[in-house]
């Protein structure tokens, strides 16, 4: 299994019909409904209210011929998600060494592999040099804020943002953020404490 050790999970019912399921389960579920996650530990399992959350939002949109960029990717399972939707391209960025797993995650899906970048996007200088027609940034607040801030990602004109890992009193300091520079906020999920958020740009 490329060297690479399993860790036992349960399967993972999301809201809109799909599962998160393990390389030995995976032929108890249809292939249109399913990801095939072998976590290694990295954030990111579906367990987290966050993940499911943000799952939620990506695997109900039609990807076709569009750009994402997964900022804080860990094991890489919202990016499997958006090729599983049809991304035409899809970025990830982590500060941790996150490759080999991600496209690990991508073989055992059969979708393309993605393109990873380890970098740290706050303390780097170097800006993503990129438009991007969808970005998933699930970290946490303040993390969210100094990524947008130190990339500017903000100034995307076109770009729809999926925000999570903010919680319920502080995650309006990442609304501000976006309502100031002219997004709206399209729509909201919240479980337990944890808020995810989809904005896009007022037109």
């Amino acid at each position: 299994m490329n060297g690479i050790t399993s860790k036992r999970l349960d399967d993972i019912f999301l809201e809109n019909g799909w599962v998160i399921t393990t390389p030995d389960r995976r032929n108890h579920y249809h292939k249109e409904k399913r990801i095939v996650l072998d976590s290694q530990g990295n954030f990111g399992t579906g367990y987290h209210e966050t993940t499911k959350d943000c799952l939620y939002f990506i695997l109900k949109h039609d990807f076709s011929g569009l750009s994402v960029a997964d900022i804080g990717a860990g094991s890489g399972v919202l990016s499997v998600a958006a090729a599983l939707k049809r991304a035409k391209s899809i970025d990830t960025y982590d500060i941790q060494p996150v490759e080999r797993e991600i496209l690990y995650q991508c073989e055992l899906n059969k979708v393309r592999p993605v393109n990873v970048f380890q970098s740290d996007l706050i303390m780097n200088k170097k800006r993503i040099n990129k438009k991007y027609d969808w970005i998933f940034l699930n970290i946490g607040t303040q993390e969210n804020i100094d990524i947008l801030n130190a990339q500017r990602l903000l100034d995307c004109k076109d770009t729809t943002f999926i925000l999570s890992g903010m919680l319920e009193w502080n995650y309006h300091r990442v609304e501000t953020l976006f309502k100031d520079a002219g997004f709206y906020l399209e729509e909201k999920k919240q479980s337990n404490e944890w808020v995810t958020c989809v904005y896009k740009r007022i037109s």
